[in-house]
């Protein structure tokens, strides 16, 4: 298990489309769900399958929530919010996922969740994902997130969104280099949306604010660290 997940997270488990880098002509539907996109990311998390049997092992939404564009990322949110008992179990669960998924692409068996995961729950008699006890794998680090000033001559617009089942509510606001709002704005859009997408309607609603600003130089602030990267980069 320990080298499985290691495998898991470098994203060097074959799954089809790592196969299809490196083969030709290789088909990539998955059999589980006729998915094209078999990624390392997608057969563990995104799955019908499998989010059903990572339900059914207590994961939170919160871990099922979100777009990752590798493997590692995700699991080190997961780390964030396991101690290392209920770790060992999350890893075990995916352990699991990926025999039940052999299972289906070599012997053409199809094991419904419940089944999986009673045979993981049989590995540990105090089997447990969120119910937290010890330490933290990942401790959290906690990060004064005061407002800060921006330089004379600037502007900070801070911008975030939310999500529900009907839509995406967002916010903006900007502030000038004294802590003087100067302008604002709000709004509700029906749309369904993940929470980054929704984060990228907010960034996207503070840009059409800055148009209306006179101001010389902006700075944007946003506590999506997914969104900020992306920019970075």
């Amino acid at each position: 298990i320990k080298v499985f997940s290691w495998r898991l997270g470098h994203g060097l488990l074959p799954t089809y489309d790592n196969i299809a880098h490196i083969r030709q002509k290789f088909s990539n539907t998955y059999h589980r769900c006729n998915n094209s996109e078999v990624t390392v990311i997608y057969v563990m998390k995104d799955c019908p399958v499998s989010r059903e049997i990572l339900t059914l092992g207590g994961l939170n939404n919160k871990l099922l929530e979100g777009n990752y564009d590798h493997c590692i990322d995700w699991l080190g949110n997961g780390l964030r919010v396991l101690d290392a008992k209920a770790a060992a179990d999350f890893f075990t669960l995916f352990w699991d996922i990926w025999n039940n998924r052999n299972s289906l692409v070599f012997n053409g068996n199809r094991d419904a969740a419940g089944k999986v995961w009673k045979k993981v729950k049989s590995l540990s008699d105090d089997f447990k994902i969120c119910n937290i006890t010890y330490p933290l794998v990942i401790p959290l680090i906690l990060a004064n997130k005061k407002w800060m000033k921006p330089p004379i001559s600037y502007v900070k617009i801070n911008f975030d969104a939310d999500i529900s089942n009907s839509g995406v509510g967002y916010g903006v606001i900007a502030k000038d280099s004294d802590g003087i709002v100067i302008g604002g704005c709000y709004g509700f859009k029906h749309k369904q949306l993940d929470v980054n997408w929704a984060k990228m309607e907010a960034f996207v609603e503070s840009l059409k604010l800055t148009a209306t600003l006179t101001v010389p130089s902006t700075i944007f602030e946003s506590y999506s660290s997914n969104l900020v990267n992306k920019f970075n980069n």
